[in-house]
């Protein structure tokens, strides 16, 4: 799994951030819970669209749909480059 491309969706009041980010593979399961490990997890298996959620306290949310090719990260307005660089670096070196 890799990480295409990340484009920015919105700017919040808040002063958090909103990226897409395109994924090289379709979300399995198995991406899900590396992702969800040591996080807040939070997966719809039943849904019709499979849901998940997850959240690293003070740094981001991630939301996303299995079998999708991406994901939609919400960051923490302390988040800056650095924060987007690990999150795609940590995607990089899942698998």
């Amino acid at each position: 799994m890799r990480v295409v491309q990340v484009e920015t969706v919105e700017d919040c009041f808040d002063g958090s951030f909103i990226k897409e980010i395109s994924l090289s593979e379709a979300i399995s399961v198995e991406f899900i819970k590396k992702m969800g490990e040591g996080n807040s997890l939070e997966y719809f298996p039943d849904f019709p669209r499979p849901f998940f959620r997850i959240e690293k306290k003070n740094f981001y949310q991630i939301k996303g749909v299995l079998k999708s090719r991406s994901i939609r990260v919400i960051f923490n307005r302390q988040c800056n480059s650095a924060c987007i660089e690990s999150l795609v670096s940590f995607i990089n070196n899942l698998f």
